[in-house]
């Protein structure tokens, strides 16, 4: 039975759809924050959370930025410390993540550590997945034949 209060929704009705989805705004970061940031990377002791502003930096588009930040992090995590096995874990999946584009090597090294540290960690198989596309595009290096194709 349906409560009189509630309303059936047609899941066809793309306008109630739209009303519906929570939308979350990409968080906006000015070019002078940006360079404090920057400035910040340079010195890491001022910094009392470089994983929280690693995260900003990531989610806002600036990867060079938030690899330095999660390097900073994790040098404050160690290995041994059980509790924070998984912040380390997807620290290191996100600095594979910025460098996978600039740096894929570095990147590929970020995603083994990740697996050879962490291999229980929910993150493992998403690293390993990368590590793959990442050896394939050394080895294939589709940018070079879709070049080559589009000269022909």
């Amino acid at each position: 039975t349906i409560s009189e209060n509630k309303v059936l929704q047609d899941p066809n009705d793309q306008q109630q759809q739209s009303k519906s989805k929570l939308t979350i705004p990409e968080p906006m970061v000015t070019e002078r924050t940006l360079q404090n940031v920057r400035n910040l990377c340079k010195d890491s002791s001022q910094l009392e959370n470089p994983f929280e502003l690693a995260e900003v930096m990531f989610h806002s588009g600036h990867l060079r930025e938030a690899s330095i930040l999660y390097r900073q992090a994790i040098k404050r995590k160690t290995a041994k410390q059980a509790d924070v096995s998984r912040d380390r874990a997807w620290i290191l999946f996100q600095i594979g993540n910025c460098l996978r584009d600039e740096d894929r090597t570095e990147a590929g090294k970020m995603y083994k550590q990740l697996i050879t540290e962490y291999p229980d960690s929910p993150w493992t198989d998403p690293a390993k997945a990368a590590v793959k596309l990442i050896d394939l595009y050394q080895k294939e290096k589709p940018q070079e034949l879709i070049k080559n194709s589009e000269l022909k």
